[in-house]
């Protein structure tokens, strides 16, 4: 179907004749839930491969589940969680970034519903990879980067961990730096 066009080059085809959006996604229920996006993507058979979402201005969600527990009535704004499930079980924290699966998400891989315990309420973390600051619940201003960084981190706070397994049995411990493969492992 072509819009502007008589030519299209794809299923649907959209050409702007003027300086205006092209198009407009609006949600239909004043509270929308979050797990049901705005935009999905799905293959051939009807699986969902990509979501697109968000609840409030200040958030941005791209990935399956991410931010799913999201409040951006209770506070949690400023977040952008990007990698499947990445934010997946933040409830009120605010100004997180995630990047990477699973990405500052507590959730156990394959259990129905994805069952949330942790990182629901930390503010300003900084998760880069994969299974990146999962455990995290009420910890801030953290900066993880490299799979498993911070892996078991709770209650910590003001931690630096780059690298492959940095700082991955801190639960507790702040105000660490940990730079390197597996660096300060055993720090809890």
């Amino acid at each position: 179907m072509g819009i502007g066009t008589f030519d299209p080059l794809a299923t649907l085809h959209i050409i702007g004749t003027s300086d205006n959006s092209h198009l407009v996604i609006q949600g239909a229920y004043p509270t929308q839930s979050i797990t049901k996006p705005f935009l999905k993507l799905q293959n051939y058979a009807g699986i969902d491969l990509l979501w697109i979402n968000t609840d409030h201005a200040r958030n941005t969600f791209m990935g399956l589940n991410a931010g799913a527990a999201n409040n951006a009535a209770y506070g949690a704004r400023g977040n952008t969680f990007i990698g499947s499930n990445a934010g997946r079980c933040n409830t009120t924290g605010k100004n997180n970034t995630a990047l990477g699966e699973f990405a500052l998400a507590s959730s156990f891989i394959g259990a129905p519903g994805m069952v949330c315990f942790d990182n629901q309420i930390g503010d300003d973390n900084t998760a880069v990879g994969t299974s990146e600051l999962v455990s995290n619940s009420s910890g801030n201003t953290n900066t993880s980067v490299g799979s498993s960084a911070l892996l078991n981190n709770n209650w910590g706070s003001q931690n630096t961990g780059i690298g492959f397994g940095s700082l991955n049995s801190n639960q507790t411990g702040s105000n660490n730096t940990s730079i390197g493969h597996s660096s300060l492992v055993a720090n809890t």
